[in-house]
């Protein structure tokens, strides 16, 4: 079955490629650490999963569904089942598509699960394959760097977005067009959709946060409020470029509603000035027993020849308008799949190990109030607070 394992294993040593023979003995190891990561889960894959790891089958039921889950936490007992969203940079298209991530983390174990290639994966698997750095921490902290590299790799798409959504505004600033419109309606349906993914991805690190898992408690909590903090950023961005977005729609239909007045007003004068031309010839003109040129062969073949030419010079100058806006600026499909792999790279693997190193903290700094602050002297400060507004209101001065 196609899968990558890496193991570390007690001594310290990142062993890949475990076979199935040998998974038995990797978790039942006294201080080990086994990741498994499958690309597209099978039938097959899903039988050894619950028969060696003892996965449920509505678990893997939902890794093998073909249609996106929204991003949860299961607690399943003895593991966490977690889904996650992140963009999916292989994917042609105009609109910007998601990819999801399914991770399955225990006390010595940690399966992952997804379609496709997925960068974040990579570069934690790269780390993993240099000394393991992600894996020596044990399973919660592995999770955590995955969920990590997912989170932080949506940073380079909705900066591409961002980047776009400049070109839209030159774009329709310079001159509205169809394509300007097309392009700003896909931006607007790209931030729906990541705001879909993130929205119900924040309220499943908050769940993580609140120390109602067994898997997640101590110090490991430390390092998913970092990703919660960077799902909070993400959201802003996202915010922002919808925003940003809204507003250069409203410029275009103004832009627009001003051609369509300008064109307007120009069809107004040409109507005011012919029309009572038409009236004096069509009262008048014909009514005159001599006029010139009556008796003149050709004529009225002159007359239609005009009245033809005089027709395909309106059309043609409407034609040649609409030439010169079709030749303006035109804007280049935008696709998340353009955006260099080696910048993707780059920022999931800014993972540092440092990251990840031991540290002291108290849980009560951790789950409550601000990072770094003792509840009583949060405490204290609040009623310094309050005695120096009720000094002001009483127009007296704090003792």
């Amino acid at each position: 079955m196609p899968y990558r394992s890496y193991w570390l294993t007690p001594s310290g040593t990142v062993e890949t490629d475990v076979p199935e023979s040998a998974m038995p003995d990797a978790l039942s190891a006294d201080g080990g650490n086994l990741w498994l990561d499958f690309d597209d889960l099978t039938e097959s894959d899903a039988e050894f999963l619950e028969r060696v790891f003892g996965l449920h089958p509505v678990a893997l039921a939902s890794c093998m569904d073909s249609d996106l889950s929204i991003p949860k936490v299961d607690d399943y007992g003895g593991y966490l089942f977690i889904v996650s969203r992140g963009i999916d940079y292989t994917a042609d298209t105009g609109v910007v598509s998601t990819a999801e991530l399914d991770i399955f983390v225990s006390a010595n174990f940690v399966v992952s699960c997804h379609r496709g290639l997925m960068h974040s994966v990579e570069a934690v698997a790269a780390l993993a394959e240099r000394g393991g750095p992600p894996m020596a921490r044990g399973a919660r902290f592995l999770a955590y760097t995955l969920l990590d590299a997912l989170i932080e790799n949506l940073t380079p798409g909705i900066e591409a977005l961002n980047d776009w959504t400049d070109s839209i505004e030159d774009a329709v600033i310079e001159q509205p067009t169809r394509s300007g419109l097309e392009a700003i309606l896909s931006v607007k349906r790209s931030c729906l959709r990541l705001r879909r993914a993130i929205a119900p991805q924040r309220d499943m690190l908050a769940r993580l946060l609140r120390a109602d898992f067994e898997h997640i408690t101590g110090d490991a909590q430390v390092y998913y409020r970092d990703v919660y903090d960077s799902v909070l950023r993400i959201e802003a961005q996202n915010a922002n470029v919808r925003d940003r977005v809204d507003t250069i729609l409203a410029v275009h239909l103004a832009l627009v509603a001003n051609q369509q007045n300008d064109l307007m007003r120009t069809l107004a004068v040409v109507a005011t000035v012919f029309m009572p031309l038409g009236l004096v010839t069509g009262i008048y003109g014909m009514n005159f027993e001599y006029m010139p040129h009556l008796g003149f062969r050709w004529g009225y073949y002159l007359v239609v020849a005009l009245s033809v030419f005089t027709i395909g010079w309106a059309l043609w100058l409407f034609w040649f308008r609409r030439l010169a806006e079709r030749r303006s600026r035109r804007l280049v499909r935008f696709t998340m799949a353009s955006i260099d792999p080696n910048r993707l790279i780059r920022y999931a693997g800014k993972l540092d190990p440092r990251r990840i190193e031991p540290r002291a903290l108290d849980p009560r700094r951790i789950s409550r109030g601000r990072r770094g602050e003792w509840p009583k002297a949060r405490a204290r400060r609040r009623d310094e607070r309050t005695d120096e507004s009720a000094n002001r209101k009483r127009g007296g001065e704090s003792p």
